[in-house]
């Protein structure tokens, strides 16, 4: 028979195989991720389990999944209808793409602009909160209680205070500072709804059924479900306190007016639903926002770890497929899985004037060592000094770039420029290897939300979209 200890360790070597067996077999996984788990699990049989267990997949738990795809179905019947008159074949295989993953159609019609600086944008949504007549969302992954921030707490208290109905989303991990002051109990006291997004009870994520490190990294704004706010500046001072040796953060974000802005309170009222269980579908009683006759199309996509595997990935490799004369990508963080980076390689191969630019400190020193290295094995595969440039030792603050700035944060910002299309994304580039983990794990569900933008003529200059 058996003595405990002998058991013990029995159970332990059934355990760790079956968590080797499920590593290499679980279906989606891409074949970099298979074999990192399985080197690690094999290195470091204890250890790595535990991390297996903690972040080896995307998981959350059933009640959550439901409640997010029934509030989403439930919303689906608000989104913009399609514009049978609208026409753009050069682009419309990214557009497709897009619409797959939203299941709405593109919006026409929308015009939008973009703040010049961190400083100007806070100040135009502050604005826009003192000018709210009905509603005020709002939905930030990082938000300080620094200048920047408590402009935009006094705004919502101004709002609410007036009988504004505001909904608030911070998340419990990024913003637990703010959510642990004096600031967010001002807000809740002067009649603001608040949501700690994602709550990980004694930093164990499943105790409240999910991930830890699957977050809320959502950067929305959406006033009177008329104007959006979309792009990768969190609610802070460009200073960001929190890691100040890398400042000036600069980011960028942009305001969109129109029926884009539905779609982005659509994505902002499925992420309050599933968290909150408010129904949301009387906010969309109202008209649908007025197009403006010389406005661009627009979608708005959220994508995340409940979405089908590599969305994020076909929406990259539909934009580089459509390129045609340059593509201008700015990343602190630039770890593409095989298929982005293929993308790319073919885009520079067939002369597409390919620019992609870095900071030239990193907050992450191995990602940004990464980066390098990806480039450098990269020149051999077609590369040249004419379609690939790298700007690794681009000045720390503001570059000759005019409207294309980088921050040192997880965000990834895209121009792909067809003479009529441009895309801006808040979100990282796939990483595989770096995460082990099969799943992009930087983010929640539907942490990424996509704007993808046509303009006739292409006169929109470089703000015509956005995701946040």
């Amino acid at each position: 028979m058996l003595s405990l200890k002998g058991a013990l360790w029995l159970t332990l070597v059934i355990i760790h195989i079956a968590v080797i067996v499920r590593a290499v077999l679980l279906q989606g996984r891409d074949a970099y991720s298979r074999a990192a788990w399985l080197l690690l699990l094999l290195a470091l049989p204890g250890i790595a389990t535990i991390l297996y267990l903690l972040f080896g997949e995307p998981w959350i738990s059933t009640a959550f999944r439901r409640r997010s795809r029934d509030a989403y179905e439930m919303l689906l019947p608000y989104a913009p209808p399609a514009d049978d008159g609208a026409a753009f074949p050069d682009i419309r295989n990214p557009f497709r793409t897009c619409e797959a993953a939203a299941r709405w159609p593109v919006s026409v019609g929308n015009r939008a602009r973009l703040a010049a600086s961190a400083d100007e944008a806070i100040d135009m949504i502050v604005a826009d909160i003192d000018a709210a007549t009905r509603t005020v969302h709002l939905s930030f992954y990082i938000w300080l209680a620094d200048r920047n921030g408590l402009k935009v707490v006094d705004a919502v208290c101004r709002a609410a205070a007036r009988g504004i109905v505001c909904r608030i989303v911070a998340d419990a991990i990024g913003s637990r500072a703010l959510i642990r002051s004096q600031h967010w109990r001002t807000m809740r006291e002067a009649g603001a709804h608040l949501c700690a997004s994602l709550p990980a009870p004694l930093g164990l994520g499943i105790v409240a059924g999910h991930r830890t490190d699957l977050r809320n990294h959502r950067k929305i704004a959406v006033i009177d479900g008329g104007t959006t706010w979309c792009g990768s500046q969190n609610c802070a001072d460009a200073a960001f306190l929190p890691k100040r040796k890398f400042a000036p953060w600069v980011d960028i974000l942009i305001r969109y007016q129109g029926p884009v802005a539905r779609q982005a309170e659509l994505i902002f009222a499925s992420g309050w639903m599933a968290e909150m269980g408010e129904d949301m579908r009387p906010v969309f009683a109202t008209d649908l926002p007025t197009p403006e006759p010389d406005g661009f199309a627009a979608i708005a996509v959220g994508t995340g770890p409940l979405s089908p595997r590599a969305t994020m990935t076909d929406i990259f490799v539909a934009l580089l497929a459509a390129a045609r004369e340059r593509v201008v990508v700015t990343t602190p963080y630039f770890a593409p899985d095989p298929p982005l980076l293929d993308a790319i390689v073919a885009a520079a191969r067939r002369g597409v004037h390919l620019t992609i630019v870095f900071p030239r400190r990193n907050d992450s020193r191995i990602v940004g060592r990464s980066a390098k290295h990806i480039i450098h094995c990269s020149r051999g595969r077609g590369f040249t000094s004419t379609s690939f440039a790298v700007a690794s030792c681009m000045p720390r603050r503001w570059s000759s770039m005019a409207a294309w700035r980088w921050s040192a944060r997880r965000t990834w910002i895209a121009v792909v420029s067809i003479s009529t299309l441009k895309t801006i994304s808040s979100s990282n580039l796939p990483i595989s290897v770096l995460t082990l983990a099969s799943a992009r794990t930087n983010g929640w569900r539907m942490r990424q939300r996509w704007m993808l933008a046509w303009s006739r003529h292409d006169r929109y200059r470089v703000n015509s979209s956005t995701t946040c």
